[in-house]
């Protein structure tokens, strides 16, 4: 990986994949790569499916985008409520 994509925080990876800093577009994978390292997954968003416009169900972190099992966390959610 890119020493300079290591000294990246996790604000500055976001906005380079969201475009709004401008990033070598070769280098951006590996900033993916670098953020799915760093992320807590602290702030999840749920999208419920909307079936007239085909957006489908969905649970993502709100800081890297990354996809998780709606079915899984909401077990797990469950599991964690019964300790």
């Amino acid at each position: 990986m890119n020493k300079d994509i290591e000294k990246l925080t996790q604000s500055q990876l976001v906005e380079i994949l969201y475009g709004r800093i401008k990033y070598p577009l070769e280098l951006r994978e590996q900033c993916e790569e670098r953020l799915e390292q760093i992320c807590n997954h602290e702030f999840k968003e749920y999208q419920a499916e909307e079936t007239d416009t085909n957006i489908p169900e969905r649970l993502f972190c709100v800081d890297c985008d990354k996809d998780f099992d709606v079915q899984a966390e909401q077990e797990a959610m469950l599991e964690n409520e019964r300790e």
